[in-house]
């Protein structure tokens, strides 16, 4: 399932930036707070905040420790529109391990053939190697 499921490299999109700062400033600086440049946002006063559910921010924040520790983590800014391998990382080591529990969830529970049917004709495939939570 993993390797018909997680290759896939997406562009990068607002979706991406916001989650991935919600990631980032609560690894390094313990806030939800995030910069007001942010298209995809929530305000409220004069603070910005993510505008998305923070359980797979969360979920990434060893994702992205990994990335920093090995020196490859990059802001936003940095990342490569098309293709950006590190924004694909974060991606399957956070969303991508989730649709894996997932698959692993069906097949205990309905067999190989369902776990099969579940990993790859639904619409849970196409999200795994995304920033979105709805594997999770």
């Amino acid at each position: 399932m993993a390797l018909a499921a997680l290759p896939p490299i997406s562009l990068a999109g607002p979706q991406d930036r916001t989650r991935y700062e919600l990631t980032r400033h609560l690894a390094l600086h313990g806030t939800i707070r995030l910069e007001p440049d942010l298209f995809d946002r929530a305000v409220y006063g004069e603070h910005t905040f993510a505008d998305k559910a923070p359980g797979l921010s969360v979920a990434a924040i060893p994702a992205f420790e990994l990335e920093r520790a090995a020196g490859i983590a990059k802001t936003p800014r940095d990342w490569h529109a098309e293709a950006d391998a590190s924004l694909w990382l974060m991606r399957v080591l956070s969303s991508g391990v989730f649709f894996l529990v997932a698959v692993g969830v069906v097949l205990w529970l309905a067999g190989d053939v369902a776990a099969a049917a579940f990993g790859v004709a639904t619409l849970a495939a196409p999200l795994a190697p995304t920033f979105f939570e709805h594997d999770a």
